[in-house]
């Protein structure tokens, strides 16, 4: 988050966006400002109340392992390559606000001083994911922090709309800021840019690093029962169902 937070204030001061506070690159660069801050806080919080992640044992060496060892863990080139995915993740995902601010530098494009319909549309949508990842988020906090939950899967508020809200709430986030730099995108290589920043977002929460692993997780806790088994089958994998309440 920290690292996209730097992306999109120094892609803006560069390009003089900061003289235009409502302009429409400005905007977009407190959406991700805004959208880093609150994720970075976020995982702060998770590190103070369990310092250690499972998920990345893999990629630390174990006591008397030797370094680069490929049929272990291959400390530290595993750990490096881990790290280069996590950089390449912050360049991509701010694509569509650096070009916005770059285009505004360069050509000090129209569209960028109003926001028109698509405009408007896009900061709904970006309300709206942000909110509902938030929300999903602290939700799922609260829940883990009781201890009459423990061993137990959410299974409420928007977490019975859904099995991974908070990740549809992020995909919402990002395929907003595309639509918010569309207008002022001058070709289609640009289009195309800025498009792949949603469609990676989406790729990896989907196939790669963030469903797949955590159902695969799920699956192996809860799967012999009977209940997760019909909350399967009754809540969506990821878009939620909005037919039924969440309270």
């Amino acid at each position: 988050p920290m690292i996209l937070n730097f992306c999109s204030i120094f892609s803006s001061s560069v390009n003089g966006v900061q003289n235009h506070p409502l302009s429409r690159p400005a905007l977009m660069s407190y959406a991700v400002t805004l959208w880093g801050i609150r994720l970075g806080t976020h995982l702060f919080e998770r590190i103070l109340r369990s310092p250690k992640d499972p998920r990345l044992d893999k990629f630390f060496p174990k006591k008397g392992e030797k370094w680069l060892d490929r049929t272990k863990s291959n400390f530290p080139l595993s750990m490096a390559g881990f790290w280069t995915i996590q950089a390449a993740w912050a360049w991509i995902c701010s694509i569509p606000v650096t070009l916005a601010n770059a285009n505004f530098g360069k050509f000090k494009h129209p569209n960028a001083f109003k926001l028109g319909y698509l405009g408007w549309f896009s900061v709904i949508a970006f309300s709206f994911g942000f909110l509902f990842e938030s929300m999903a988020d602290h939700q799922k906090k609260k829940f883990k922090l009781d201890p009459k939950n423990s061993g137990r899967w959410i299974d409420e508020g928007l977490w019975s709309l859904s099995r991974h809200p908070n990740y549809f709430g992020e995909i919402v986030v990002w395929w907003s800021l595309f639509l918010a730099s569309y207008p002022v995108l001058r070709n289609p290589k640009q289009i195309f840019l800025s498009m792949s920043s949603p469609l990676f977002v989406s790729f990896l929460l989907i196939f790669v690093s963030g469903i797949p692993l955590l159902e695969k997780k799920m699956d192996a806790t809860h799967g012999n029962k009977l209940a997760y088994r019909e909350y399967k089958q009754r809540v969506p994998m990821l878009i939620p169902s909005f037919t039924r309440s969440v309270l």
